[in-house]
């Protein structure tokens, strides 16, 4: 019998946090329900170690391959193998194990979900959350996913999909690999499938905060910037195309102002990259009126960005003052 839930695990030479899923997963009750499937790109054996002794516990398959793949080619091989009726791609995040067993109790009933967006907190500051509700929300059709931030469609661990809906996409997904964002084209081609939406406004799990100017393993600019608005507009076609251009003009925006916020800050990493060049946003944006509204004061020194950044912190800082 397929298992009702296919968690998807692609790690890499992060075995702390790997360990810390698998002990916290270990503690749920339903197990004969789940199959974790782990592709390991990492460059030791670590995480290797780590899977046979959980294993004693958990129906867990360890697949590793060599190093350097990439998280694009995991997701796919993840996607090929998995088995149960829903998949569940998770990152270095942290479950929260008797929320682990309320949504397997959720999924045994009867349903027709073809996407779930779960909730989860900051691990640092409980009182952050993705959503800032606790409810579960029916969602009626596609584009009420996007009165919520695009880029959140790719989070992984944020997301579960039906198995039958996710597989569609391995017919092109290679034509995504090398973008970092494999997870949002799988999340497209399933909402193009007939059945539900919903939010499940609980914690399912608990994920590390991302400080401004983190050096990440892909360029967020060129993902969140670029890629995204890619992929976007190749499979929106399960959005309305006001909804659709109205997020992506909502997308440009959060990247412009992090872009300016971090340069101004002095960090020349993740949106202060000083190697991305700003001008490979032009032939993409040129016609969204938004776009122009912020993209020339990229041209501006940083130290001058810097001086306008501390005069607007301050004026806000007074306008707060008086309220």
């Amino acid at each position: 019998m397929a298992p009702l839930i296919s968690i998807c695990v692609p790690t890499f030479n992060q075995p702390h946090r790997y360990r810390l899923f698998l002990s916290e997963i270990s503690k749920i009750k339903n197990k004969e329900q789940l199959e974790i499937i782990v592709c390991d790109d990492s460059d030791h054996d670590s995480s290797e170690a780590i899977t046979s002794e959980y294993s004693k516990y958990l129906p867990v398959i360890h697949c590793r391959r060599s190093s350097g793949k990439g998280i694009d080619t995991a997701l796919k091989f993840l996607l090929e193998n998995a088995k149960g009726k829903f998949i569940w791609f998770f990152g270095d995040d942290v479950p929260f194990p008797e929320k682990v067993d309320d949504l397997i109790e959720k999924l045994k009933e009867p349903n027709d979900f073809k996407f779930i967006w779960l909730n989860s907190e900051d691990e640092t500051n409980e009182n952050y959350k993705t959503f800032n509700f606790n409810k579960t929300v029916s969602l009626p059709n596609n584009d009420a996913l996007l009165q919520f931030d695009i880029g959140l469609l790719g989070f992984i661990t944020a997301v579960i999909l039906r198995h039958d809906s996710a597989r569609l996409a391995l017919s092109d997904i290679d034509e995504y690999i090398g973008s970092s964002f494999v997870l949002l084209h799988v999340v497209f081609v399933s909402l193009g499938t007939e059945g539900s939406l919903a939010i499940f406004g609980d914690s399912y799990f608990k994920s590390l905060p991302k400080p401004s100017g983190e050096k990440r393993w892909y360029n967020q600019i060129e993902v969140f910037g670029i890629n995204l608005h890619s992929i976007a507009k190749k499979d929106g076609i399960v959005f309305s195309r006001h909804a659709l251009n109205r997020a992506l003009d909502k997308n440009i925006i959060r990247v412009l102002k992090s872009i300016l916020v971090e340069r101004a800050l002095g960090y020349t990493t993740g949106f202060g990259n000083t190697t991305f060049d700003h001008y490979r946003f032009v032939p993409i944006y040129w016609r969204r009126i938004r776009f122009w509204s912020l993209w020339p004061f990229l041209l501006l020194p940083r130290s001058v960005l810097r001086i306008a950044y501390i005069i607007f912190i301050r004026i806000k800082g007074i306008i707060n003052g008086l309220r």
